[in-house]
């Protein structure tokens, strides 16, 4: 017979004052951007040097720069990627700049590291520098890689869950040169217009199975992220996620993805607390939410009575 638990899990909240991702900086550090900003892309068409001798529409590569928050860096274009025999020079202490990802083809936080940032092969010109990462419309940088030297592999801390910005920062009083920066895990998981699906469950909040011990809730929070090889739900297994911040009901969009396999039932929560029934779904299918919810804050999938079900990741829109 099956045990029916609710577990209210509590997330962990990353100490800025740790030592694997830095404690905050007692430097100003630049605004960011409350949203993408059109204009900034004809600023970039002026540049002297373009990017027609590059390939466009790559994944993983960072795709534009900031011109507004950059400080002190020569040629920042040529810092976008590799392979163009150019790179892009800090000059001097906290040279400054921003690159951005495509929509759609943001940073994601998946297993190992997440992102690379490529410098000279000299050493004199290879750092330190610190790395930032954000989303427009944060509240606050995340540092994820202090005082690095060289071609570096950083790892997002768990409280990121993706990136659309990478700051980057020279410390040294000398020249850093810059020759791109990479996602390891680039989004690409959305479809049309508006945000993509990178809007990953802060919580995990119930759970209905066979049994519940401590390896069976850390399987089940592998869909938090969308890491590893899923949660497999047994017939007429649950699991429920929860946003902190609500999902967004985005209008004539897909609002939901769910990456799966098999046949399930999808509830959701909306902000007043009510819970409806939204559909069946089968394997990786997108979901449009109700045009009366403006949001929704939890997700709750049923699998079959018959089969088990995995669920790989579960994604909304900000």
């Amino acid at each position: 017979m099956k045990r029916f638990i609710w577990t209210l899990l509590i997330g962990i909240t990353l100490s800025l004052g740790s030592f694997s991702y830095g404690a905050e900086e007692p430097r100003t550090l630049p605004g960011i951007p409350k949203r993408k900003e059109l204009p900034k892309r004809s600023l970039q068409q002026t540049e002297r040097r373009k990017l027609q001798t590059l390939p466009r529409g790559e994944l993983g590569w960072a795709d534009s720069y900031l011109p507004e928050y950059t400080k002190n860096v020569i040629d920042p274009l040529d810092g976008l990627r590799t392979g163009d025999g150019r790179v892009a020079v800090m000059q001097g202490w906290e040279a400054t700049v921003i690159y951005e990802f495509a929509p759609g083809e943001e940073a994601i936080n998946g297993p190992g590291a997440d992102l690379t940032i490529y410098t000279s092969d000299n050493r004199r010109y290879a750092g330190p520098y610190d790395v930032y990462v954000a989303n427009y419309g944060d509240p606050d940088w995340v540092l994820i890689g202090r005082g690095a030297v060289g071609t570096s592999n950083l790892d997002f801390p768990p409280s990121v869950r993706s990136a659309q910005l990478v700051l980057l920062i020279n410390q040294q009083s000398g020249e850093t040169e810059i020759d791109g920066v990479q996602a390891l895990h680039p989004g690409d998981t959305g479809g049309g217009g508006g945000e993509t699906f990178n809007y990953y469950p802060d919580e995990l909040v119930g759970l209905r199975s066979d049994r519940i011990d401590a390896s069976e809730v850390a399987a089940a929070r592998t869909i938090l992220r969308g890491t590893g090889g899923g949660y497999r739900m047994v017939p007429n297994g649950e699991v429920e996620v929860g946003w902190a911040r609500p999902a967004n009901n985005v209008w004539r969009e897909d609002d939901l993805l769910i990456n799966a396999d098999g046949v399930y039932q999808v509830w959701i929560t909306d902000t007043r607390g009510v819970e409806t029934y939204l559909a069946q779904g089968s394997g990786t299918q997108q979901f449009a939410f109700p045009n009366n919810i403006s949001g929704v804050t939890r997700v709750r999938i049923k699998s079959d009575s018959r089969r088990p079900v995995t669920i790989y990741s579960i994604a909304g829109r900000r």
